[in-house]
């Protein structure tokens, strides 16, 4: 009977020094993450401080990071700038029109991949997501001479139809296709046993319970398309046509470097959608990350 209580004591004495460690890793581990974070959230900081300031007083030293008076001119003069809102429509335009079709196509596949049974299919998905290894620039010139010979050269096609089928969509499918893996067989059979096509079994079983996936696909197919650079640059001349992050960088050739209070204001507008889309999805994001393993 006496011998219990030592052995109890011994061993809580032993795992006493396990908990400390695992407690001053932990501590550890927060002050870098919290480091992290403050790193890459200062540039944005920096951002939306500088668009409050007035002209001349962005590289005060000590920096102002809180404007002495803000001011809202500078996003005003922004978006009086020539085209400024052209463009940021013409941005809108080309995302949503990339992103419905990614959705559709990319959710589809992965349907195929999963739930329907044909000899290959984990070979056809190693090879397409082979291409997510091929390297933008490599396509950029056949990708270039494709649409000079389509006629689509200076036309939103261009931007639109190379992203739905390009190394975002493959990374999109991958990420549909994890998640409708962890859908259930007996799903299928259920739709079956009721009569319904694949087609029926994709809209009203499948496809609703893929919310976190769409989610994750939707923001990135909209960040890789809203923040698109190289390929407007390539394939658009007409400054009607020119999507936001060109414009801003044709503003800047056109008037000039000094202006960094007008700039942040018009970069601090350019980022609002893919903000908000994050705000309103960030539960399913983080529900996707988790499920599908992607860091």
């Amino acid at each position: 009977m006496r011998a219990n209580p030592q052995i109890s004591g011994g061993s809580g004495a032993a795992l006493r020094p396990a908990h400390r460690s695992a407690g001053s890793s932990r501590v550890i581990a927060y002050f870098f993450l919290t480091g992290l974070g403050l790193v890459l959230i200062l540039p944005f900081v920096w951002m939306l401080s500088t668009s409050l300031k007035h002209p001349g007083t962005e590289f005060y030293y000590p920096p102002q990071w809180i404007p002495q008076p803000p001011t809202l001119q500078n996003y005003l003069t922004a978006v009086s700038r020539a085209d400024f809102l052209r463009s940021y429509y013409n941005s809108i335009k080309v995302a949503v029109l990339t992103l419905l079709p990614t959705i559709l196509l990319t959710s589809l596949a992965a349907y195929a991949l999963v739930k329907l049974r044909f000899k290959g299919r984990n070979h056809i998905f190693f090879l397409i997501v082979m291409l997510i290894m091929v390297p933008q620039e490599v396509t950029l010139i056949p990708n270039l001479l494709l649409m000079k010979g389509l006629g689509w050269l200076d036309t939103h096609s261009a931007l639109i139809v190379p992203n739905i089928f390009g190394s975002g969509a493959v990374f999109a499918l991958f990420v549909m296709r994890q998640n409708m893996l962890s859908l259930p067989d007996s799903l299928i059979e259920a739709g079956k046993i009721d009569g319904a096509t694949h087609w029926q079994i994709y809209t009203r079983i499948i496809f609703p319970l893929t919310k976190s996936a769409v989610a994750t696909v939707s923001i990135f197919t909209l960040m890789n398309s809203w923040n698109d650079f190289i390929y407007p640059l390539v394939y658009l001349n007409s400054s009607d046509k020119y999507t936001l992050p060109l414009a801003i960088a044709m503003f800047q050739q056109a008037y000039g470097m000094t202006e960094w209070t007008v700039w942040m204001a018009a970069s601090t507008v350019s980022i609002l959608p893919l903000l908000i889309a994050f705000l309103f999805a960030q539960k399913q994001f983080i529900d996707s990350m988790a499920l599908t393993g992607v860091k």
